[in-house]
């Protein structure tokens, strides 16, 4: 896994997968961890490049207090470019971290 960014306890971290459906179309797995001794509410955009072009795919959701969540299971597997074209980098933007008062 290899780390995109942590904030305020949210860490995020992907794993490249060069066949992502089985055939030719690159695959990316996001991991997600809650650091924090309390539970989150967090959003983000997630930014896939190809050489000329961009996509992005809103991700949010809730992790309990030190929760890990990671794969298809849970909605965190993207084929952002199903025409072969080649993943050249994955960011993020608009990260937003909210503490859940229980």
């Amino acid at each position: 896994m290899k780390k995109i960014v942590e904030k305020e306890g949210l860490g995020i971290y992907f794993l490249f997968y060069s066949e992502g459906n089985g055939i030719e179309d690159n695959g990316v797995v996001i991991y997600l961890k809650n650091d924090n001794d309390y539970k989150i509410d967090y959003s983000f955009q997630l930014v896939f490049r190809a050489l000329e072009l961009e996509r992005e795919q809103e991700v949010k959701g809730i992790l309990k207090a030190h929760e890990r969540k990671i794969g298809s299971n849970d909605g965190l597997y993207f084929i952002p470019f199903p025409d072969k074209k080649s993943i050249s980098e994955v960011g993020v933007r608009k990260i937003k971290v909210i503490k859940v008062e229980e």
